[in-house]
């Protein structure tokens, strides 16, 4: 079975590692070889940022266990595009950008207000992770 090519948006990539629920599920498709990950350095950097709220309480060293261990399963992209698809919340066309520069099949997000509704972006299709999950089996 060939890789799918993803990009997991943020929101995902932080319930991967709080929980034991879907996204978690899919961040070991990455390491089971079941799917591509695509992310950019942007996208590591807003990680980064959430994960040190004070409502994670992760320690530094911990945060940057967490990022090391994404860069190293993903394929880096630095896209050199902009899109403004969502206006409503601009910082989301970041994860659109990489998954046009990264050449990806899928967004796999959570953001329901903003991402989902688009559903489509060229032929990258737009998913909640259940849904992705389904087609990764």
């Amino acid at each position: 079975m060939a890789e799918i090519r993803a990009v997991y948006d943020t929101n995902i990539l932080v319930s991967a590692f709080i929980g034991k629920g879907a996204p978690y599920k899919a961040l070991l498709a990455v390491y089971d070889g079941k799917v591509r990950l695509i992310t950019s350095h942007e996208i590591l950097l807003e990680l980064e940022d959430v994960l040190s709220r004070p409502k994670f309480r992760y320690e530094e060293s911990h945060i940057h266990k967490i990022i090391a261990l994404i860069f190293q399963a993903s394929k880096i992209v630095e896209p050199d595009i902009k899109v403004n698809l969502v206006k409503a919340d601009p910082r989301d066309n970041k994860i659109i950008e990489a998954a046009i520069v990264g050449k990806a099949e899928y967004i796999v997000t959570g953001d329901a207000h903003h991402l989902l509704p688009l559903k489509k972006v060229g032929d990258i299709r737009i998913i909640s992770v259940t849904d992705f999950l389904k087609k990764v089996k």
